[in-house]
């Protein structure tokens, strides 16, 4: 509960003090935030949930290393660092969701589906993409559209209730990163996208 109580007001002064241009506090709010969902999986005993647990708290921390990373938000290596840090984590998800069962039928009708999302959103983010990432860039639209497929494909059982809305939103909130880091769209992307990422974490704690 306090984790959760960390995250959610750490990740509202993150919006203002980002809007404000108020770096240093945006900086420390972010990795605030980032600990909080750290705390619930402690709190709620992921170390000793077997390997389901340990691969959550392996993507968790994975993220928390991935925001950190992405403080430096115009450093190329600094985004690359961030990329491969939440890709890790995204395979650590899913990785999670099939050690305890999925649907692979429904995984793969959502994969199929995605992937033609994926397609779309890459196509009209690649011409603003700097060449040495765009390798990155498509291997991370994929590796999230496995992950949120596999959150798919886990309806009918007991984990569906967060594993489901907490992928879709971790994936939603990658677009709004997507969007924030390669096209000019005004509101700015993490308005909404920073929100919701940190409710898809606290849900795969949960």
């Amino acid at each position: 509960f306090y984790g959760a109580i960390l995250t959610a007001v750490a990740a509202l002064v993150l919006v203002v003090a980002r809007w404000n241009g108020r770096t240093i506090a945006a900086s420390s709010a972010k990795v605030t935030a980032s600990t909080g969902f750290l705390f619930v999986a402690y709190s709620a005993d992921a170390m000793n949930a077997g390997t389901y647990g340990l691969l959550i708290v392996l993507g968790l921390l994975l993220g928390w290393l991935g925001d950190v990373f992405l403080l430096a938000r115009r450093s190329k290596p600094l985004f690359l660092a961030g990329i491969i840090s939440f890709l890790g984590g995204h395979i650590a998800y899913t990785c999670a969701l099939v050690s305890v069962g999925v649907s692979w039928t429904l995984t793969a009708t959502a994969l199929a589906f995605l992937f033609a999302i994926g397609v779309a959103f890459y196509r009209w983010v690649g011409s603003t993409v700097e060449l040495g990432l765009r390798r990155a860039v498509a291997a991370y639209i994929a590796v999230i559209s496995c992950m949120l497929a596999a959150g798919v494909g886990t309806i009918g059982t007991p984990l569906a209730t967060c594993i489901v809305p907490g992928a879709a939103l971790f994936y939603a909130s990658d677009i709004g990163v997507g969007l924030d880091r390669f096209k000019d769209v005004r509101p700015p992307a993490y308005l909404w996208s920073l929100p919701i990422y940190y409710a898809g974490q606290l849900l795969f704690a949960w």
